[in-house]
This record gives structure tokens, C-alpha cells and sequence, in this order.
């Protein structure tokens, strides 16, 4: 009679004994990794490039605003 595996719960997580092959993990994460759906060249060039706007457009604006609260407390403190 073949022995199933023990799950034991850790937080949350589903492990079994049979998982501590290194091996066997290994082409688990290439299994799954074979399961994802990639970008193309020319989605992750756009969105590569949309983030880097974002980002800069944020912080053009976080300056902005610091500088406009550096100019209201300079007045406040006299200087």
C-alpha cells in the first residue's frame, strides 16, 4: 500500500514531506514558470516605458510641492 503525503500547515501555506527534493522543486518552478503567459518584446517595452513616465510625472510633482512648502514656512519664519 502506497503512503500519501502529510500536509502540514505553515501560515497559511500547504507543504508536504515529499516537496524536500530539491530536484523534483526545481522542475516544479520550471513547470510552472512553462504556465505563464509572457509579455511580448513590444507589451513589456510600453509598459516599461509608462511606468518610467509615471514615476517621473510623481516625482515632478513631489518636488513641486516640497518647493511650495519650503517657499510657505520660509515666510512664516522670516526668512
Amino acid at each position: 500500500m502506497a503512503r500519501t503525503p502529510t500536509i502540514r500547515s505553515t501560515g497559511g501555506v500547504a507543504t508536504s514531506r515529499s516537496s524536500s527534493n530539491p530536484i523534483r522543486f526545481l522542475g516544479e518552478i520550471i513547470s510552472e514558470l512553462r504556465k505563464v503567459n509572457w509579455p511580448t518584446r513590444q507589451e513589456a517595452w510600453r509598459l516599461t516605458t509608462l511606468v518610467i513616465v509615471i514615476a517621473l510625472v510623481i516625482g515632478a510633482a513631489l518636488g513641486l510641492i516640497d518647493m511650495g512648502f519650503n517657499r510657505v514656512f520660509a515666510i512664516v519664519a522670516g526668512n
